[in-house]
């Protein structure tokens, strides 16, 4: 029998977040169409566009742009993005099929020098155990390409995949390949038939266009009628009708420590904590600059970036942590210490945030080793707040005198 749950207990919290906005009139950006953002090892950031491909370093404001009039990138419409573990970009593009990108140049793969099965490719996803990618394309279904042996297989009708169009693909950690169709719900490739999930089986819609595994296990679904989630048993349905989702057209799930975080096309971004708490970041909560949010990724400092449909490249910083947040220590295992305007720690941190007693953010900053030199900060008493690699805070109050 199966088993559809609904849930009707809602905490709706207001957002005080304010974004970034990085568009045509205020940066080099290529489009205001942006379809999907990734970040590298480096930290830079990558949006695929209507308009080529952008690579942003944060840390400077510099731009690169990556278009066919500028490089040999097969086509302009980027859809997907994934990296490989040698550190290759793999590019969906729209028209021009599959590109790999070295950092330096493009390696091309289309319809009149290999097997791929269609150029019009949606997203991507990187199977690191058997060095593969899987495709989700608009004419042939699902594409799997084997980086090792450079070859493609297209499952079609005769492998058992009956919808021609995937919007998206992921795969769980026993190598079961997930993938939204546009018409026919959710299917479950195990590598030799395909598994249906519809609304016949409690999926809250069948036109899907994401599908994200969680850490936990659950598949996520996001539909045109909101979000199902799989525990592979039944399905879990959240629409605007029984719960604090802002819209019903869900575009991408991502997952960042035990949050599930939404991007929707027309309802902003959503935080859900998978109970009954949702935040919402959207026009009438915040500063951000559109509510058609195409793909967001979560940085491992706490940031977000998103693609915006008609905005560009959108961030939200790292939330500030706040004094009464924080479980304040004196520190005994002397982890770090203020000497002489100056952050001693005993290894390495991630970030860094200097916080005033009205709660006031005075000073972040990425160290680049153990020592840090501060700013000269007004006599009084702050906390400073590290961020490890592990996202754990560590935190101690000092007190600055004045020069």
């Amino acid at each position: 029998m199966k088993k559809i749950t609904f849930l009707f207990f809602i905490s709706i919290l207001s957002a005080s977040a304010q974004f970034n906005n990085y568009n045509m009139s205020n940066s080099v950006i290529s489009s205001n169409m942006s379809w999907f953002v990734l970040q590298d090892s480096n930290g830079d950031i990558f949006t695929a566009t209507n308009s080529g491909l952008n690579k942003f370093n944060p840390n400077n404001n510099q731009w690169t742009n990556y278009t066919t009039s500028n490089s040999n990138i097969p086509s302009n419409e980027i859809h997907g993005l994934a990296f490989d573990n040698a550190g290759n970009l793999w590019i969906a593009t729209y028209g021009g099929g599959l590109s790999k990108f070295n950092g330096t140049t493009f390696t091309n793969y289309n319809a009149s020098n290999s097997s791929i099965g269609s150029e019009q490719l949606y997203h991507l996803t990187y199977q690191a155990s058997a060095n593969k990618l899987w495709i989700a394309s608009r004419n042939s279904g699902l594409i799997s390409f084997d980086i090792n042996t450079q070859t493609f297989y297209n499952y079609g009708p005769s492998d058992g995949l009956t919808d021609a169009i995937i919007d998206d693909v992921d795969i769980d950690s026993v190598g079961n390949v997930w993938l939204a169709c546009r018409y026919e719900g959710v299917a479950m490739f195990n590598g030799t038939s395909f598994v249906y999930y519809t609304t016949l089986s409690g999926l809250l819609g069948n036109e899907v266009y994401s599908i994200s595994i969680a850490p936990n296990g659950l598949v996520w679904a996001g539909t045109l009628n909101g979000i199902s989630s799989f525990d592979g048993n039944g399905w879990t349905n959240y629409s605007t009708a029984n719960s604090g989702l802002s819209g019903n057209y869900v575009r991408q799930i991502e997952f960042k420590n035990s949050d599930i975080w939404i991007a929707m096309g027309g309802g902003g971004i959503q935080k859900f904590d998978g109970n009954t708490n949702w935040t919402t970041y959207n026009q009438s909560t915040c500063n951000i600059a559109n509510d058609s949010i195409w793909s967001i990724y979560l940085s491992a400092n706490g940031e977000l970036w998103a693609a915006s449909f008609g905005r560009g490249l959108l961030n939200m910083p790292p939330e500030k942590p706040s004094p009464s947040a924080i479980h304040e220590t004196e520190n005994p295992s002397n982890e770090f210490y203020v000497y002489n305007h100056c952050l001693w720690m005993n290894q390495l941190y991630t970030d860094i945030f200097i916080i005033d007693m009205k709660g006031q953010l005075v000073f972040k900053e990425k160290p680049k080793g153990t020592m840090l030199q501060l700013p000269n900060l007004p006599e009084g008493i702050y906390l400073a707040s590290l961020l490890d690699e592990q996202g754990n805070i560590h935190s101690k109050k000092f007190y600055s005198t004045a020069e």
